[in-house]
């Protein structure tokens, strides 16, 4: 137990050296999108907020994968969707952990 512990440790501690970084991915249901136009009004509102690192959204599915970084507010996204003139909610959040090496 006392060697799991220290590796848990040692995990969090190299990673945090080697500049870990932490984001989140932001699945948004989109209503109202009917054709291509839709889906570039939908991505260049939410690329262009602030702590949104990448976004994908696909017409046939009406969703939005969204990137951003950590602590980034999901209410930010779905008020940057509204702005470009559709609906928006979220149906799935993920943590994701990123090591960035110099």
């Amino acid at each position: 137990m006392v060697w799991r512990t220290f590796f848990v440790v040692l995990l969090f501690w190299s990673a945090s050296v080697m500049g870990a970084t932490s984001q989140q991915i932001f699945v948004l249901a989109v209503d109202g999108m009917t054709c291509p136009l839709c889906v570039a009004a939908v991505n260049k509102a939410l690329r262009t907020t602030d702590g949104v690192l990448s976004a994908k959204t696909n017409l046939v599915q009406t969703q939005a994968e969204v990137q951003v970084e950590a602590g980034l507010q999901a209410q930010v996204l779905i008020e940057a969707v509204k702005k470009a003139g559709y609906d928006a909610h979220i149906i799935q959040v993920n943590s994701v952990e990123e090591t960035i090496r110099d």
